[in-house]
């Protein structure tokens, strides 16, 4: 880590001591002029107020920036392991803490480097998907039948079950399906942390497949899996009341049937490039537009897996933003680029150039003006464009690096020119 991290670590470091200090109720000013120092049996727990704190997220905001150390310690263990080393400063004499603080600040970083990493296997059941293929590799994650998943982990599962009283024998499991992640990590929470967050991301790659391999319809954009828990039918019930007569119904809305993987939508998912999608998710460095290629992803999976309209169509428009604009670009690009990345013939750019400036102007009703007047008649194209710009952009990976190459490559095939990435 650089001398200008370490340094700023000090200072935060000196600014906690300061604080606890304060906080054991002896100033800065008393500790100079008296010389006291606290024994460790003295200390309890490190007290702090609103500017140790501060320091405190300040110290995890910096080793978050090293992402050896973001990826493998969970905040809270960072945090503990801070203040064991403020505790210890306390006991030192006030004229020395300069120092001091350098050398905590430098065993700290020693101890994140040197320490032990395990790998953890987070088995998670997800609900609505039904696996037709032995194993469907995402990343760092991989779906599969509870018959095909490795015994150490099926018996762990079926143990389990029995110990939350859950009524799923060995024979119920069978027909569940499994996504187990494979991390590596100093603490069982970061673990679970990490192992949840790669989990969602492997999953939002799969429902930005799913929305292409359905008919559309005006439910393509909602859920139909996930995480166990996480997927909500909104069932209805509801009862009219009439003088001394009534009538009752249901409705549901939301998933109507479940994502079923077979080999020939398993091909299908590879000849549209899921093969390139996969390697990303596991890059520690990815490039550029790796990352906004992501970001996008995510959030169209995010928009598929909202229960309200509402927040899914404001997904599926981010998923645009996110891949298509560079920070100082106007809004209006996205349209333009849009319709350049996906169509060939000039009078169908500029319909579907003026269609996305209808839906951003919606979007910003929804944020600006609190409007929430989307069905799906906007709801459809929203999701189909981000869907089509995704998987087109997905083809020429290789050609673009970063946002400034889309831009060159968009502006090479202006409005008349050739078809994208020619």
């Amino acid at each position: 880590m650089s001398e200008e991290i370490v340094g700023k670590l000090r200072g935060c470091f000196l600014t906690i001591w300061a604080d606890a200090r304060k906080n054991q109720n002896l100033t800065i000013g008393e500790a100079l002029k008296t010389g006291k120092t606290f024994s460790s049996n003295e200390l309890g727990s490190l007290a702090l107020g609103y500017e140790g704190s501060m320091a405190i997220t300040k110290s995890l905001k910096l080793l978050h920036e090293n992402y050896s150390i973001s990826n493998k310690f969970s905040a809270k263990i960072l945090t503990e392991m801070i203040e064991r080393r403020i505790l210890g400063l306390l006991t030192e004499a006030p004229e020395n803490i300069v120092a001091k603080s350098i050398d905590a600040v430098r065993e700290l970083l020693n101890s994140l480097e040197t320490a032990s990493i395990k790998k953890y296997s987070i088995p998670i059941r997800i609900s609505n998907l039904k696996l037709e293929v032995e194993r469907l590799d995402i990343g760092e994650v991989f779906f599969s039948k509870y018959d095909d998943l490795p015994k150490e982990i099926s018996e762990l599962i079926v143990k389990l079950s029995e110990f939350e009283h859950k009524d799923k024998s060995e024979e119920n499991l069978k027909s569940l399906v499994f996504a187990v992640a494979i991390v590596e990590a100093f603490d069982e929470i970061r673990a679970l942390e990490l192992g949840e967050r790669i989990l969602e991301h492997s999953l939002n790659v799969l429902r930005l497949y799913e929305f292409g391999l359905y008919s559309f319809s005006s439910f393509t954009h909602r859920m139909r899996f996930g995480i166990e828990g996480s997927i909500s039918w909104n069932w209805k019930r509801r009862i009219i009341i009439s003088g001394k007569s009534w009538s009752a119904s249901h409705t549901a809305e939301g998933p109507l049937e479940s994502f079923v993987i077979d080999s020939k939508k398993l091909g299908i998912m590879k000849n549209r490039h899921l093969e390139k999608v996969s390697p990303i998710l596991g890059k520690a460095n990815p490039t550029e537009f790796e990352k906004r290629l992501m970001v996008s992803i995510n959030r169209f999976g995010k928009g598929m897996h909202e229960s309200d309209i509402v927040d899914s169509f404001i997904d599926f428009i981010i998923a645009l933003e996110s891949i298509l604009l560079e920070k100082q670009d106007a809004s209006r690009l996205v349209g333009e680029r849009t319709s350049i990345i996906i169509e060939t013939n000039q009078d169908q750019r500029i319909r579907i150039l003026n269609k996305v400036k209808e839906l951003y102007d919606e979007r910003n009703n929804i944020v600006h003006r609190g409007f929430i007047d989307i069905g799906p008649a906007e709801m459809w194209p929203a999701a189909y464009y981000s869907y089509l710009v995704i998987m087109t952009l997905l083809g020429h990976l290789d050609s673009i690096k970063d946002t400034r190459d889309l831009v060159n490559m968009c502006n090479k095939v202006k409005f008349g020119g050739p078809k994208f990435g020619t």
